[in-house]
């Protein structure tokens, strides 16, 4: 099955890294700018919840950025 916007394969790493639909500037200078990991495998991570590869002073933010980004996908995509 393809993106119906991007017409890639769709998958989960697609909809957390690639598509266009998303807004990952956005997310990547949020995360970077409260310190968060912003590469792949750490900010998948803690993009779906998984806060152990973080300090746990970050997990607010992550919690607040995550959010956000999974609500945008919520709204453009079917979970």
């Amino acid at each position: 099955i393809n993106c119906p916007n991007c017409r890639r394969p769709d998958s989960l790493e697609h909809l957390l890294h690639e598509c266009t639909l998303m807004p990952h500037l956005a997310l990547h200078a949020e995360a970077k700018a409260a310190g968060l990991p912003t590469e792949k495998h750490e900010l998948g991570s803690w993009l779906l919840g998984a806060f152990a590869l973080i300090d746990p002073e970050l997990i607010p933010a992550a919690l607040e950025i995550s959010s956000r980004f999974l609500l945008a996908a919520a709204s453009v995509r079917k979970l």
